[in-house]
């Protein structure tokens, strides 16, 4: 049976449509993006709950790894509630600036204590990788649920906020300041906040 160049297009272009939606798809899985802002005050109220996994194939450390937006100037709340084998974690979150957050016992301290981190101020708007761990990089299995909260700036979801590990410089900010900020749920870009 043999093909015209019709026909070889159109299954050309069915394969490259099937490829590109099955990558837009994975990576539309990575990014979590809540779409409320809230003012309440209790304790990871109005938050996402999403449950991960950190695991340890051929004994080699894979971390869990997301995305979660946050517009500039806000409270965001990152609180792993619970590991259910006992695993000691510690969650890493890099900001689109290049601050990193970093907290491994919660802000009530001790050993095994889950992490939480709470930034006050979010210095830009865009997407924060976060990344959850055993708190020393060792190959661990853990099942975990984390809580994922945007609030108002200084929320009671955020006092005693976590210290930036490493802060950006004023020129990094400056110079995002200046790059458009595509916004989840809208599709325009706009000028930044």
């Amino acid at each position: 049976m043999t093909m015209n160049i019709k026909q070889h297009s159109l299954v050309g272009i069915a394969l490259f449509s099937a490829c590109a939606f099955s990558a837009g798809s994975a990576l539309a899985g990575a990014r979590i993006w809540d779409n409320t802002i809230s003012t309440c005050t209790t304790t990871n109220c109005s938050s996402l709950t999403i449950p991960g996994t950190v695991t340890n194939p051929a004994s080699n450390n894979d971390p869990f790894v997301i995305e979660v937006f946050a517009s500039a100037s806000q409270c965001v709340r990152l609180d792993v509630t619970s590991s259910l084998q006992g695993v000691d974690l510690e969650t890493t979150v890099t900001a689109p600036n290049g601050s990193v957050y970093r907290n491994d016992d919660g802000s009530g301290g001790g050993v095994g204590v889950n992490p939480v981190v709470k930034i006050n101020g979010t210095p830009s708007a865009g997407w924060y990788t976060v990344s959850i761990n055993q708190y020393a990089g060792s190959a661990s299995y853990a099942d975990f649920v984390l809580m994922y909260g945007r609030y108002n700036l200084n929320n009671a979801n955020c006092s005693s906020a976590t210290v930036p590990a490493f802060a950006a410089s004023a020129a990094m900010k400056m110079e995002s300041m200046n790059e458009p900020v595509l916004t989840p749920g809208v599709g325009t870009v706009s000028a930044p906040e």
